[in-house]
């Protein structure tokens, strides 16, 4: 067994991984994500994906009356992000 004597330095470069977080690749995935979601959701369901502060986010809303409805009377919004997420 050859021991090696060498050494290693590793750090983490904070404002590429931001720019990771953040990218167009990020806000690509979480927009699909949120699709999937509001389409097994069902009709009236709206999707918004954007940069944050810290990383990107989607967000899924009922935009409807009927929708809003159906997500205090059915969880179907929520039903629908476990779909997504499997998906």
């Amino acid at each position: 067994m050859a021991i090696v004597d060498a050494k290693f330095r590793w750090r983490r470069n904070h404002r590429g991984v931001g720019k990771v977080l953040n990218g167009p690749a990020a806000i690509a995935i979480l927009r699909a994500m949120g699709n999937r979601a509001a389409q097994a959701a069902g009709p009236g369901h709206t999707v918004t994906a954007g940069p944050g502060r810290n990383r990107a986010r989607a967000v899924v809303r009922a935009s409807t009356p009927e929708a809003w409805q159906s997500e205090k009377k059915h969880r179907t919004l929520t039903k629908a992000l476990d779909h997504a997420r499997r998906s």
